[in-house]
């Protein structure tokens, strides 16, 4: 006797592929990729994509040496000779405190223009370059204005023992 095996059993037409035979009861079927349109659509989205992450990666790139630009720009006019190191003795008091107010103002507004055309990555190596430049000016005008000073304090106690030294040589005590 023929065992009769209905037609929903087995393998199966799906579209015009025909499904294999399961080797498990739990075979996955999925409809055929039938179109090359799709695929191709798919392909241009992931084209489109690429293009967009290259181009935004080219104006975080401009965008950034634009910012970095005018930052070290103020640095040279700080280096500058007319700058700070143009004060010399007592004149130097208070120079490191005005330029890094300074120093604070300027980065701000450069980094309040550019950060809204950054993506994070560039918004962060900004932000270090502020930093970093921040410090080095820090650095540059303390050690300016300490050595002005000492020279400045030398300079008074030398005056103050060459008066004594004259005083006490005409008798005056």
């Amino acid at each position: 006797m023929a065992i009769v095996v209905p037609s929903s059993h087995g393998a199966q037409n799906i579209g015009a592929v025909k499904a294999k035979v399961a080797d498990t009861p739990y075979q996955s079927l999925r409809a055929p990729d039938t179109s090359s349109a799709g695929r191709q659509l798919a392909q241009f989205g992931k084209a489109i994509g690429a293009v967009n992450l290259s181009l935004q990666s080219y104006r975080d790139d401009v965008n950034t040496l634009a910012a970095e630009k005018e930052l070290n720009e103020r640095l040279k006019t700080y280096n500058d000779p007319d700058g700070f190191r143009a004060l010399q003795g007592v004149n130097a008091d208070g120079i490191t405190d005005s330029i890094q107010e300074d120093w604070r103002k300027f980065s701000g507004d450069v980094a309040k223009r550019y950060r809204s055309k950054l993506t994070g990555r560039s918004q962060r190596a900004l932000d270090k370059h502020i930093e970093s430049v921040g410090m080095r000016i820090h650095g540059t005008t303390a050690t300016h204005e300490l050595n002005e000073l000492n020279t400045a304090v030398i300079a008074g106690m030398d005056a103050s023992l060459n008066l004594i030294k004259d005083a006490s040589a005409n008798g005056i005590t």
